[in-house]
């Protein structure tokens, strides 16, 4: 019989506190605490399928914070899809002034009813929620530099010189985050049931990776580069599907600087959450008009292109 070799040794209390310090894990559990007592309801390891493999993987949290818009059951939801990253060398983001900042507020991801608003004109065509209530005007999204490049650092092994490279987990977790955003946007719409009188169902989603360590804003000149600590980063990925460009902007917070970024998006929310209180009626108008698309559907793909812009 073969025996199986086992370590001699286990690891110690200290070294397994280290080991720990040194993971992701406690930032996770210390954001989970404060979205818990903010009033969110959150789950840690919450599974969305991967596009490419179809396998079941896991964003560190998904947490939802319901906002009622009126007395009827009516409610704005906003999600915030979160990785924790545990950083020992600082992210550098290399950022720039946008050209179509006024444009970005578009890239919001948003499922649920109604996600588009139809015009008063005599057209009667649609146009996106984001356009109708003026995100343009209010939302972070559109404000500020922007990056769509990133590195971190490593230490040559030779001459212990220093060089920006790619952390593949860096990478991953902006995948990670692009995915499951497209993965509970589609259940959202997918889920639905009609009825004759829909209420208001939306849900806004805000991806976002957590780091323990530091961020640079990194501002390129012709000849060199200017470093500055950060505090926050917006982050846009570009992509294609289905031959379609497709855009997400991701925040990158530090930890010390999560519950100001929490607070700003909840400044957001009660602005779009005035704004459809004072627009109730052409909300309600719309919500009846995808009704009637949805009636007249053959198949759950012209559903769900009644419900989508």
């Amino acid at each position: 019989m073969t025996k199986t070799k086992y370590p001699q040794t286990k690891i110690s209390k200290t070294k397994a506190r280290q080991a720990l310090l040194h993971s992701g894990y406690l930032l996770e559990s210390r954001i989970e605490s404060f979205l818990d007592e903010f009033g969110y309801v959150v789950e840690a390891n919450s599974v969305y399928t991967d596009p490419l493999t179809s396998k079941s993987r896991e964003i560190d949290l998904f947490a939802l914070y319901a906002q009622k818009l009126w007395k009827e059951d009516s409610f704005l939801f906003n999600c915030f899809l979160v990785e924790c990253v545990n950083n020992p060398q600082p992210i550098a983001f290399i950022t720039k002034q946008a050209q179509t900042p006024f444009l970005f507020h578009n890239d919001l991801k948003i499922s649920g009813l109604p996600v588009k608003i139809l015009g008063a004109d005599e057209e009667e065509s649609w146009e996106m929620l984001s356009d109708f209530l003026n995100m343009d005007k209010y939302h972070h999204y559109c404000k500020g530099h922007i990056a769509t490049q990133f590195c971190s650092f490593s230490q040559k092994k030779v001459n212990n010189d220093w060089m920006a490279s790619h952390d593949e987990k860096h990478f991953d977790c902006i995948k990670k985050l692009c995915d499951a955003v497209d993965y509970f946007c589609e259940n959202h719409f997918k889920s639905w049931t009609f009825g004759d009188n829909e209420p208001v169902n939306l849900q806004i989603y805000y991806p976002l990776i957590v780091v323990q360590g530091d961020l640079f804003d990194a501002r390129p000149s012709e000849k060199s580069v200017r470093l500055f600590d950060a505090d926050h980063i917006m982050y846009r990925q570009p992509t294609v599907i289905n031959g379609k460009e497709v855009n997400y902007q991701i925040d990158i917070v530090t930890e010390k600087y999560f519950q100001q970024y929490v607070f700003m998006v909840e400044r957001e929310i009660q602005k779009i959450v005035s704004r459809m209180q004072r627009r109730k009626p052409q909300i309600i108008r719309s919500i009846e008009a995808i009704v009637d698309l949805v009636k007249k559907a053959k198949n759950e793909e012209e559903v769900l292109e009644a419900m989508k812009f």
